[in-house]
Formats: structure tokens, sequence, C-alpha cells
């Protein structure tokens, strides 16, 4: 015997509860499940992104040793130099390589720190240089400069010949990057001195005899 017999239902009754069955089910998937259909989708195309994510560190992870490798070249074409001297290392290697190259500089003057712009890692230092060269002494001192550690390279320059029209007037400004000391190694913290350990008290003096 069904549930529905049990109930003593009459045919109409029964076809009224069978309807209202019918809704609630029908009402109660159209609520609660069929939402969830696109989840499966969702959760797929999450995965997919997580998983090119994650190839993508690894990818990155895997450069490790070759990012390693070019920091050391980097730290070792590039010694680790006090800001106070950055300026006057700048002036001397410019000066070394313009004499290598047959140029004669006529005037040299840093660049104010304010027109500067640093970041967590290098800090530049520029120097404005005037001077009149031929096309050879000209070509021979960039390339120079281009081809030095000090990673100097040119920011803005201005060419014009000079009255005899033989050589040229050049207006040049250059700029080199040193690494911060704070981009190479983090000091160690500070050892903190324990307390010297505290002298145990002295036992309680004993009542004199009577």
């Amino acid at each position: 015997m069904s549930t529905l017999d049990r109930l003593n239902l009459r045919p109409q009754e029964k076809r009224l509860v069978i309807g209202v069955g019918i809704f609630v089910f029908v009402l109660l998937n159209y609520f609660l499940v069929w939402p969830r259909f696109d989840d499966l989708n969702t959760h797929k195309s999450a995965m997919v992104r997580s998983r090119k994510k994650l190839a993508e560190y690894k990818a990155e992870v895997d450069k490790m040793p070759a990012y390693q490798l070019q920091l050391a070249k980097l730290e070792e074409g590039n010694p680790l130099v006090e800001s106070a001297e950055q300026a006057l290392l700048l002036i001397r290697r410019v000066q070394e390589q313009a004499a290598r190259s047959g140029v004669t500089l006529a005037s040299q003057r840093p660049v104010p720190r304010v027109n500067i712009k640093t970041n967590a890692f290098f800090e530049e230092e520029g120097l404005a240089i005037s001077f009149t060269a031929g096309d050879k002494e000209l070509v021979d001192f960039l390339v120079t400069l281009g081809g030095d550690n000090s990673m100097i390279r040119v920011r803005d320059m201005d060419l014009k010949p000079d009255p005899s029209r033989s050589q040229l007037v050049c207006n040049l400004t250059l700029f080199a990057s040193y690494p911060k000391a704070s981009a190479r190694s983090t000091p160690p913290p500070a050892k903190v001195n324990a307390p010297p350990p505290a002298k145990p008290a002295a036992p309680p003096a004993k009542p004199a005899a009577r």
C-alpha cells in the first residue's frame, strides 16, 4: 500500500498532493540546484588560471641561477661605493675615458641631486661635460663610455659645429648607477646582551645562643 493510500485521500486530493509535491520539487531545484550548474565550469576556469600562474612562477624560480649569476657579475663590475665618493669616482672615470679617446674636457659640473632619481637598489650620479672633438674622437669616447663597467650612459646630448666647422662642440649629460649598500646585504641584527644572573640571596642569620 502506498503512502497516499494510507492517508485515505480521495483521487482529487491525491492529484492535488502530487501536484503540490512536484511544484515544491521544481521550486527547490530552481533555487538550490540550477544556480549551481555553472559552478563546475567556474572551478575549472579557476583551476586553469591557477595552473597557468603556477607555471609562470615555476619558470621564474627556474631562472634564479641565471639571475644570481647576473647579479654577481653586476656586483663584480660595480663595487660598493659610498655616496660621498660617487661624484669623484664618476669624474675620475670620465676623465680617464676622455684622455684615452683623445678628448680634452672644457668643463665638467655635477648634476644637482634634486634632478636625480633613485630606486631601492641603485642610486645615480650625474655629470654635465663640454668639449670640442672630431668625429672619430667623439665616437671613440661614446663607445668607451658604453663599454665601461660603471654603467655610465649618456642621457642628454647637444652637438653643433664649431666656427671652423672642422670639429663638433659637444655638451653631454652623463649618469652612472651605483648599487646601494642596503641592496647588497642586510646588516646583522644587533646582539642583545643578557642581564647578569641575579646573585643568590644570603641565608638568614641564626639567632645568638643564650
